[in-house]
């Protein structure tokens, strides 16, 4: 079992500032190795410089969300938006790819949702969401 994470990338400012744009990407890396993630997906970033990746990340860039879930088909699409499942009651797939909005926008579907006063940066949502697949899958 590993998952996978797609996420939108559509922050123009920091796309101008390449050291900016490292921090960012390696906040969505460093997040999906901590829990066991290799594959990551990045949707909308034509100006993305692979050579901020990782050896211990298999990367993708593409152009759509359709693309990316084409990328990962033999895995189960999870969509985390608010009007999901709340994550405690959430069952995760064996084999999940985990969709995440960007920060400014939201996704047209959700199937688990994380309860929070304030809206969450989306490798914040990442984290928390990865963590519980994490804990439930050694249960």
């Amino acid at each position: 079992m590993s998952g996978a994470v797609i996420f939108h990338w559509d922050l123009p400012v920091v796309l101008q500032d390449p050291r900016v744009q490292k921090k960012y990407f390696t906040h969505w890396s460093h997040t999906c190795k901590a829990f066991g993630v290799t594959k990551l997906c990045v949707v909308d970033c034509d100006a993305l410089n692979p050579r901020f990746g990782d050896a211990e990340i298999d990367l993708a860039v593409v152009g759509s969300l359709d693309e990316a879930l084409a990328l990962y088909q033999n895995k189960t699409p999870v969509f985390v938006e608010q009007g999901g499942v709340p994550l405690p009651l959430f069952t995760h797939p064996d084999d999940p790819a985990y969709v995440f909005g960007s920060d400014y926008g939201q996704l047209d579907r959700s199937d688990v949702e994380i309860a929070s006063d304030r809206p969450l940066h989306a490798h914040t949502a990442c984290g928390i969401v990865l963590a519980d697949w994490s804990m439930n899958r050694w249960r």
